[in-house]
């Protein structure tokens, strides 16, 4: 067979390169890209399109790091083989239509595993927003097995950006100003400038690297994000905006805020962190250590407390007495006694001695009656004598004289 021609081979041999990676990486994909837009157009239209198509499938299977270095280099590459596949899926032939519906799949998969959100798709709107509607509404209008193919996807893609509220450059003039306003506040903290003067120099460390979203897009993401879970631009939102760029200005979060920019934290986890969560390392282990030493204090407090209570002392002030009040009246007091007039002590009497209990019937014996004597038993009992009838006459003369 004759040699395949040069466009072949190099296409090949870019096919081979991501077999060979299985799993693209965030240190991967800048070379990828720049060879697909600096090497493949020398491969043909076609030989070109495929290559962006396969690779945009192993970018929706890497690692959530890769996928946001995607969205910060190659949206545009996917708008235009969106774009392509779009035309000839309109006014092709049946054989093109198949391959552009392919390269449409593929394109559909690299979307619903993108950060991307209705403020992104906004903002790239020319290269890549309107290429999504054309789509949307050819699969709209055609009946054929294509055409359903590729409507679940697309309609699925359309539910999550539709639950999502509008851009602030999209909203209402009356409540564009504010939310332009929080959008401005939500970038200088991904810039990591700590005041509102935009005078404030930029932290070197803040400007665009290869890899990292532009903070314009993240931040827009992150507003949306704020307006959507606050309901509104009301105090709230206004409030949390302030708290997130605070904590993301903060020297100590540059970490934070390259894991931001690159994709890692997506806006909808962000937006729910609180400013505990938000700090810098440092603060939180100075944070911690600070409740560990408050707890052992108030630990050392309550066993000092009940110690005193088994000892019965009262740890209070010194001056304290729950009986008579302060120390000023405890003086008063005193001084009162001392003026007052001593009494005289009188002599205490001599105790009285105890007396012996008497005697009872039951220790000592009956008590002596008139017809019963102590003495002996043989001693005859005293009979009182009668008087006579002569001494009763006598009696009454006595009395006469």
């Amino acid at each position: 067979p004759p040699p395949d021609p040069p466009e072949e081979e190099a296409r090949r041999s870019f096919t081979q390169r991501l077999e060979k990676l299985e799993r693209i990486s965030e240190e991967d994909l800048p070379g990828l890209l720049e060879e697909l837009r600096e090497k493949a157009p020398s491969w043909g239209s076609l030989r070109r399109m495929r290559s962006i198509a396969l690779l945009l499938i192993y970018v929706s299977r890497s690692s959530r790091l890769c996928r946001g270095a995607f969205v910060a280099e190659g949206l545009p590459l996917l708008g235009e083989v969106l774009g392509a596949s779009v035309a000839l899926l309109e006014a092709g032939s049946a054989q093109e239509r198949h391959e552009a519906g392919m390269r449409c799949l593929a394109c559909l998969c690299c979307l619903a595993s993108l950060p991307l959100g209705r403020a992104t798709m906004w903002e790239h709107r020319i290269t890549l927003g309107k290429a999504f509607d054309r789509l949307h509404r050819w699969c709209g209008r055609e009946k054929s097995a294509l055409a359903a193919e590729l409507r679940a996807p697309t309609q699925a893609l359309c539910r999550r950006w539709r639950q999502q509220p509008k851009p602030a450059l999209q909203d209402s003039p009356e409540k564009k100003a504010l939310r332009v306003k929080v959008l401005e506040m939500v970038k200088q903290g991904l810039h990591g400038l700590p005041g509102c003067s935009p005078a404030s120099p930029m932290p070197v460390a803040s400007l665009a690297s290869p890899g990292l979203m532009p903070s314009s897009t993240v931040a827009a993401e992150i507003e949306t994000a704020l307006f959507g879970l606050h309901g509104g631009a009301n105090a709230e939102y206004r409030q949390h905006a302030r708290m997130l760029r605070n904590n993301l200005a903060l020297a100590a979060n540059a970490s934070l805020r390259n894991r931001i920019l690159s994709g890692d934290i997506p806006a909808e986890e962000l937006v729910k962190m609180g400013s505990q969560t938000l700090a810098p390392e440092s603060l939180k282990e100075q944070r911690r250590a600070d409740a560990i030493d408050a707890m052992n204090s108030v630990i050392a407090k309550e066993q000092k407390l009940s110690s005193a209570a088994s000892v019965g002392i009262d740890w209070r002030d010194a001056s304290y007495n729950p009986r008579t009040g302060s120390a000023e009246d405890l003086e008063a007091a005193a001084a009162a006694a001392e003026e007052a007039p001593k009494e005289t002590t009188r002599p205490i009497p001599p105790a009285t001695p105890a007396m012996e209990p008497p005697p009872t019937p039951f220790m000592d014996g009956p008590p002596a009656t008139p017809l019963r004597s102590t003495g002996s038993a043989s001693t005859e009992m005293e009979v009182s004598a009668t008087p006579a009838p002569e001494d009763e006459d006598e009696q009454g003369a006595e009395l006469i004289r």
